[in-house]
């Protein structure tokens, strides 16, 4: 519709969408005080947000590296081979360490906090290493962090 009704070009017509898509769960603590957090509804609420502001921060990563002249086969390959990467990383090595960790300083409830902020910044750094907005990967920790 940007590019088409408005004239944008098409980079700038993505960002406009990408930008609409995406919301967040202000309601959230109101719902969950109603105590219908446990809705499918909401569920499904929740679920559609974390993949639309994943979606959205990935084609951010994509519009930036197309206004640099770098959105190429070679670019998009990296940039799946990094997402692999850094999920198998964050999804699999991360909750088992963390584990570990819990177990061992058991007694040491602000080691916990150490720990967590820790992990945040961890994934952060390695979300930038592999091409991806560092938000992406505290937003990755934290659902990491969750299950536990």
């Amino acid at each position: 519709v940007c590019h088409y009704l408005l004239g944008y070009d098409i980079n700038a017509s993505f960002l406009t969408a990408s930008m609409f898509a995406t919301h967040t769960l202000v309601t959230y603590p109101i719902v969950s005080r109603m105590g219908v957090a446990k809705n499918q509804a909401v569920a499904i609420t929740v679920g559609g947000t974390i993949l639309t502001d994943t979606a959205v921060l990935i084609i951010l990563a994509l519009i930036l590296s197309s206004s640099d002249g770098g959105l190429n086969l070679i670019f998009l390959l990296k940039l799946l081979v990094s997402l692999i990467v850094f999920s198998a990383i964050v999804f699999l090595l991360i909750p088992r360490i963390t584990k570990w960790f819990f177990q061992k300083a058991e007694g040491e409830k602000y080691l916990h906090y150490i720990f967590v902020l820790f992990v945040v910044f961890f994934c952060g750094f390695l979300a930038e290493l592999g091409g991806i907005e560092p938000i992406i990967g505290a937003f990755a920790a934290g659902l990491a962090l969750n299950r536990l």
